[in-house]
């Protein structure tokens, strides 16, 4: 009865011990669950005979092959061998040797046996754990994903979106690289050119950042709305010069060519954009090129690095930037078609001057502008002399080209504070602020003499054998009360320039009026 109870306070104590093990660290939790089979066992043979030693002994066999593998069960039942084997020689009356052989045996398969059994758990766990975490990056990804879908879709500004695009590259809650720089296919598809890059040219001015950011806890969305408020200037003088021809540019043209991402781990001597990257740049590591690509449109690439902390860029990071990638890619995609849309609706399609409907609806704030802060507003009205006859004579598609080599001569003559309108057919119309009245017809005549000397396709068979213009003048306060008035003013002029034999320039009078 005594051993009864005895063995059943042991059973308690050592349930007792191995449920509460889990608290201690992993190292000691694995230690002590062997230790505690064995005291078990010793206390245990105290009370009992020997005969029951064999039985006992499977319990230390069982712990050690449970808490270390083969390793455990090869000492652990080597061990209890040499144990039951010295016994035997003991006490050979009540060990004998079929005994010691039989146990040997048994107690090397139990402990092969366990052994395996709680290794293939410990593995099927740990691969458990590895799909939780897989599926915990993977959700994560996606959830940063749709963020940044919503923050790319939001906005048509380029500029706001090259940033939030590369800020998602380089963010800790991004993707994470320490550099990443822009660069798109320009609109005549024949160049790649620098747009925009974040990040730092040097380890110290890295550190600082990434430490400004972690004090400020500041995150990916607060990351995205600071948006030009943090311009790596030096890092964007290199960038913002880079053009390279698009069919020439190395790496850059062959990632974009099969679609694919390049993980450069290996400099090629022989290839002029990879040595151009790293005098420019101070690449000293890897990098790679993530081709940004729609319906097997070329955009441009994105090239990252990580050159603070020198942290491999590994294949699933890199898989990882794919999908986004391809949002990258269509976001741009359809900011430049709704920039093109709105310089359609804007433009001109014949000269690619603003036209009637911008003028409409910018006059008014140069309007606004000049009686606010009491400023000179001027317009002059141009209109190409004798022009019906240039396309009677020439047809209108050659008349077509006359009025493109016009507007070019036009845009030469143009203050940076001017704006030039084509209002149709041979009428155009350049908005002059902040100009002095002394300067205005200075100004005018600099245009009409420009004009005057430049050779037009054809111009042989106009009335003086020269294409000409007529330009009228007016501004604001000196010629009219209201700046909205002046192109009727400027018309005005027009007409009397017409009048007093073209190829003139004539300011507004009030008298004019009547």
């Amino acid at each position: 009865m005594v051993q009864i109870t005895t063995t059943l306070i042991l059973i308690l104590i050592f349930i007792f011990v191995n449920t509460f093990r889990h608290l201690l660290a992993p190292s000691l939790c694995r230690l002590l669950f062997p230790v505690a089979t064995m005291l078990f066992t010793i206390l245990n043979l105290l009370w009992l005979d020997i005969e029951y030693l064999g039985v006992l002994l499977f319990l230390p066999i069982w712990a050690c092959s449970a808490a270390y593998y083969f390793m455990g069960a090869a000492l652990s039942s080597a061990i209890s061998s040499l144990l039951i084997w010295g016994l035997c020689l003991i006490y050979p009356e009540q060990i004998h040797i079929e005994y010691a052989m039989t146990f040997t045996l048994a107690s090397l398969l139990c402990a092969l046996l366990v052994s395996r059994f709680y290794l293939k758990r410990q593995e099927l766990q740990e691969r458990k754990m590895g799909y939780h975490r897989m599926l915990y990056t993977k959700t994560k990804e996606l959830n940063n994903l749709r963020e940044i879908s919503s923050a790319m879709q939001s906005t048509f500004d380029l500029p706001t979106l090259y940033h939030t695009i590369l800020t998602v590259m380089t963010a800790g809650f991004g993707l994470g690289f320490n550099r990443a720089f822009l660069l798109l296919v320009s609109d005549d598809k024949k160049y790649l050119v620098g747009r925009l890059g974040i990040g730092s040219m040097s380890i110290r001015e890295g550190l600082d950042k990434w430490a400004n950011l972690i004090h400020h806890r500041i995150d990916l969305k607060d990351l995205i709305q600071l948006n030009h408020v943090q311009k790596d200037l030096e890092l964007n003088d290199v960038v913002l010069s880079m053009k390279l021809p698009l069919h020439q540019a190395g790496i850059f043209t062959t990632a974009l060519k099969k679609e694919q991402i390049l993980h450069i781990q290996e400099w090629d001597e022989s290839d002029r954009v990879q040595l151009m990257l790293k005098e420019l740049f101070d690449i000293r590591d890897e990098f790679a090129v993530i081709p940004l690509i729609t319906h097997h449109t070329s955009i441009g690439v994105i090239v990252v690095d990580n050159n603070i902390y020198h942290t491999p860029i590994t294949h699933e990071l890199l898989d990882s930037t794919i999908p986004f990638a391809n949002q990258a890619a269509m976001a741009i995609s359809n900011a430049l078609t709704y920039q093109q849309t709105q310089e359609y609706a804007i433009k001109d399609g014949l000269t690619g001057l603003y036209n009637l409907r911008y003028y409409q609806s910018i006059f008014k704030q140069y309007c606004e502008a000049a009686r606010s802060f009491r400023g000179r507003l001027a317009m002059l009205v141009l209109d190409i002399d004798y022009f019906k006859h240039y396309n009677d004579q020439n047809g209108h598609q050659n008349g077509n080209i006359v009025l493109t080599q016009f507007a070019n001569a036009l845009k030469t003559c143009l203050r940076s504070e001017d704006i030039l309108f084509r209002f149709g057919g041979e009428e155009f119309v350049i908005v002059v602020p902040n100009c002095p009245e002394d300067e205005l017809m200075k100004h005018a005549e600099f245009v009409r003499h420009t004009i005057d000397q430049t050779y037009f396709h054809n111009q042989e068979t106009q009335p003086n054998q020269n294409l000409t213009v007529s330009i009228g003048i007016a501004s604001y306060p000196a010629h009219c009360k209201e700046p909205e008035h002046l192109f009727e003013a400027a018309d005005l002029a027009l007409f009397k320039a017409k009048e007093s034999g073209r190829n003139q320039i004539a300011s507004y009078r009030r008298d004019q009026d009547g």
